[in-house]
């Protein structure tokens, strides 16, 4: 299966091979709320995700637990706007709203367990970070510069570390440390277990998006928001120095490189996908779709590529071998939706 939320309201369940609508839910029905931006939570039965209207202010949101066959409502929880990743431990989910607020969720019910907020404006409308969790400990970094740790189950705070200024990428775990992006360019390492900062890299634009981490290394976006230029690099763990650094104009409108066959892939808003190897960032290949590319998904086997552009098009295709601007392409075409 394939899972997308569309900004026209609508989440679809596709058959990957085929592209064809295995089920559907229409959000509209259930109040002013339009979008998807956080990635689902997938268990056995369920497929979990937020929705929101961004900020405005007679908007609302859901948490949605789908029947993952059918897409049958198990449940849904009402709130300001969802944006965030869905995180679990256990029997209980985590989700962050525009409001700065993290909420505790029954997993089988949607019963609220506890809930924390900053009290923090949020008059920018950014996107909070998504909790993630450690063990059995909840992280969250809030508008108010702080990153703090929870204990998954009462919600009773373990810590708070000031890290400066806002995050601006996802939190990333690794073992247990905690990777994160700051809008002061800087990418921080923090303990998980007490807060404590373990490294610290500066860069030369304000890291963005998701953080990817594959075995010893880091990859992530920056953006310099003033010329609309956009980085792709690599550091290691220790972030004792940027390995290297991909330099593209304009700046990557996809929200994190992705995976795929040894190489790290990465879309902008005139339809370009290009793809890098990993080892020295050096460019391989580049094809031309269509439309602003917001999402791009891989599969476990290697192969195709999912890519969303916001205009409305899914695609799913495979390269050539030799990487050409030539893909085996198979189109579909619905609302647009974020990733």
């Amino acid at each position: 299966m394939l899972w997308i939320g569309s900004c026209a309201g609508t989440f679809y369940a596709f058959d990957k091979h085929t592209g064809r609508i295995s089920w559907s839910y229409d959000i509209h029905q259930d109040g002013n709320q339009t979008s998807f931006h956080g990635n689902p939570l997938v268990t056995n039965s369920l497929i979990l995700i937020g929705t929101d209207k961004s900020c405005a202010s007679d908007g609302i949101g859901h948490v949605y637990a789908f029947d993952k066959a059918s897409g049958a409502v198990r449940w849904k929880y009402r709130t300001t706007g969802i944006p965030s990743d869905i995180a679990r431990i256990g029997s209980i989910v985590y989700v962050a709203s525009f409001a700065d607020q993290l909420f505790a969720l029954n997993l089988d019910t949607g019963r609220l367990r506890w809930k924390f907020t900053t009290g923090k404006a949020n008059p920018e409308c950014q996107i909070p970070t998504s909790a993630v969790v450690v063990g059995k400990k909840v992280l969250y970094a809030g508008f108010d510069n702080m990153l703090r740790s929870f204990d998954g189950k009462s919600g009773k705070e373990l810590w708070q570390r000031n890290i400066g200024e806002r995050a601006t990428t996802r939190l990333s775990v690794v073992g247990n440390s905690i990777y994160l992006g700051t809008s002061a360019k800087r990418l921080l390492r923090v303990s998980a277990d007490d807060g404590r900062i373990q490294g610290e890299l500066s860069l030369p634009a304000s890291p963005e998006g998701r953080i990817l981490v594959d075995r010893d290394s880091i990859y992530v976006f920056l953006e310099n928001r003033e010329d609309r230029t956009g980085y792709l690099t690599r550091t290691n763990l220790n972030l004792s120095a940027l390995q290297w650094v991909q330099k593209s104009s304009p700046e990557w409108s996809s929200e994190w490189p992705r995976l795929w066959n040894g190489l790290l892939l990465a879309g902008n808003c005139h339809g370009e996908l290009e793809a890098f190897r990993t080892s020295d960032g050096a460019h391989q290949w580049s094809d031309k779709l269509q439309g602003c590319l917001r999402s791009i998904g891989t599969d476990s086997d290697g192969a195709p590529i999912y890519v969303g552009a916001q205009e409305g098009t899914i695609y799913a295709y495979s390269p050539s071998s030799q990487g050409s601007t030539a893909p085996n392409t198979s189109e579909k075409r619905y609302p647009a939706f974020s990733p």
